[in-house]
């Protein structure tokens, strides 16, 4: 096919525009299915700038840039693709949806090639403030770039956070569209899970599978998201919110099935963890979910997760303990089990009182107060010297007043100008 000649013969047709438009289509359609990827070029070079009509070049260029995916040669479609883009740019803001569908094009060979990083940089290039995309085409976009940037080993988190959020403002101006909103939930949740907001993220990948989003997804997708809920939930931090959790999957008779429900089994019932149990678990864990604690000598997040869980059921053990029984109970040393308990009680994560000087943990249960008698004592003791000291300042405050009253001001201070003493 001699292209530029089949061109010619089409501008020196008397053609409206909707015939004209129907002409360059069929075009279009010959040349990619004979995967002719340079003499698309040519038509595109011409639709851009070959005088043709803006009502015809248009939605030709749309239809051209839809249809040349079909090309099967990787290396000729990013020659193309790459070519449009910058052609494109001699003319901003005059074909964007065409454009828009080259960086798609190119976005997706980029994940042929696993970088998805430079396939999310791509699309995040076409903007979608113009008027000719709406609320669907925007946030199917935004979630697509999003889960690209969550990629589990190479992603940036907090690119992929800026464009879920994107997301989130056109998704609640569209109605049923359940596959975009479904995407747009588990990349949310995955990006809950990557920030290492465990429990957030276990939350969203259950209620994925409790509401109307559950239609569209398969068995075995159901099985993998409760599992991720299961794993986050391990993973959280020791409180009211992980108990809630632990005892919505516990109360759900599809995670009795799953690889490790025993271990979630055991954290719901305040059980001690076996170590056998805990090393099989993080076998399979991803690799953001094996990172060290700060300020914790080294422990990952599991097992600051098992210490501080395995702090809690010996609060159901014992009424107080020394930190050195504790430190062997909870396979750490006396000073290690100490910070741990200090901060879970500064959050309001565990009931209990520090007795430094003898190094006795007395956990808050046993009286009708909600704690036991040696902590009592201990809080009494507190509540007397608070008291001491509170009278000691009024006493003080006193005491400074009697001496402004008497002298005119402060002791030592002469009113009258001169060098008074």
């Amino acid at each position: 096919m001699d292209i530029q000649q089949v061109l010619l013969a089409l501008t020196k047709e008397n053609l409206n525009a909707d015939e004209a438009t129907s002409k360059y289509k069929e075009l279009c359609t010959q040349l990619v299915s004979a995967q002719l990827a340079d003499q698309a070029q040519t038509l595109l070079d011409h639709l851009i700038t070959g005088n043709v009509p803006k009502t015809v070049s248009s939605p030709s260029l749309n239809f051209l840039t839809e249809q040349i995916n079909k090309i099967d040669d990787n290396d000729a479609l990013d020659t193309f693709c790459r070519y449009g883009i910058e052609k494109l740019k001699q003319f901003p803001n005059a074909f964007d949806k065409a454009d828009a569908n080259l960086k798609y094009c190119l976005s997706d060979l980029y994940i042929t090639e696993d970088d998805y990083l430079k396939a999310a940089s791509v699309l995040a290039e076409i903007d979608l403030d113009r008027g000719s995309f709406d609320n669907l085409y925007k946030a199917t976009i935004n979630v697509r770039i999003a889960e690209l940037f969550a990629d589990d080993t190479i992603g940036d988190v907090n690119k992929a956070d800026t464009f879920i959020k994107k997301a989130r403002v056109h998704i609640k101006n569209i109605t049923n569209q359940l596959e975009v909103s479904l995407r747009y939930r588990v990349t949310q949740a995955k990006i809950y899970d990557l920030k290492k907001e465990f429990l957030h993220a276990a939350n969203e990948y259950y209620r994925i599978t409790t509401d109307k989003t559950a239609k569209v997804i398969e068995d075995e997708d159901i099985k993998g998201l409760l599992s991720k809920a299961l794993t986050c939930a391990v993973l959280g931090a020791v409180g009211p919110q992980r108990s809630r959790m632990l005892g919505t999957l516990h109360k759900d008779k599809r995670t009795h099935e799953l690889e490790f429900f025993n271990i979630m089994s055991s954290m719901y019932k305040n059980f001690l963890l076996r170590k056998e149990d805990v090393n099989s678990f993080s076998t399979k864990l991803l690799e953001h979910q094996k990172a060290i604690v700060s300020g914790t000598n080294n422990k990952t997040i599991l097992e600051m997760a098992v210490l501080e869980h395995n702090m809690l059921a010996c609060s159901n053990l014992y009424n107080n303990i020394t930190f050195v029984q504790l430190g062997n109970l909870l396979n750490a040393n006396a000073r290690e089990a100490e910070k741990v308990c200090r901060k879970m009680i500064g959050q309001n994560r565990l009931s209990g009182i520090i007795d430094q000087v003898d190094g006795i943990l007395y956990f808050g249960r046993g009286s009708s107060n909600g704690t036991s008698n040696a902590s009592s004592t201990l809080i009494d003791w507190d509540n007397e010297i608070g008291y001491i000291c509170t009278e000691m300042n009024a006493i003080n405050d006193k005491i400074v007043a009697k001496q402004w009253n008497w002298s005119g001001g402060f002791v030592g201070v002469s009113n009258s100008g001169g060098g008074g003493g």
